[in-house]
């Protein structure tokens, strides 16, 4: 059954956080298959959009980058 398009936007935002945490290829594709019974195909497309969101926040301008980075860390303290 075809995810909605809120679905669709969980499950990309769940693999990129899988990637940002350095779990491989392989792994992504067992834990997509486990918690959303998908092909190894459709799991390829998850990475692909992940891939594609992730580059488009490292090719932000480098103010932004650090002042997200601030951001955050304050965040922490």
């Amino acid at each position: 059954m075809k995810p909605t398009n809120e679905e669709l936007k969980q499950r990309v935002s769940l693999v990129t956080e899988m990637l940002c945490a350095g779990l491989t290829r392989t792994q992504i594709h067992r834990a997509c298959e486990q918690q959303w019974q998908v092909s190894c195909r459709t799991s390829e497309s998850y990475i692909a959009r992940a891939r594609s969101l992730l580059q488009e926040e490292i090719t932000q301008d480098r103010p932004a980058l650090l002042a997200a980075s601030i951001g955050f860390y304050r965040s922490m303290v």
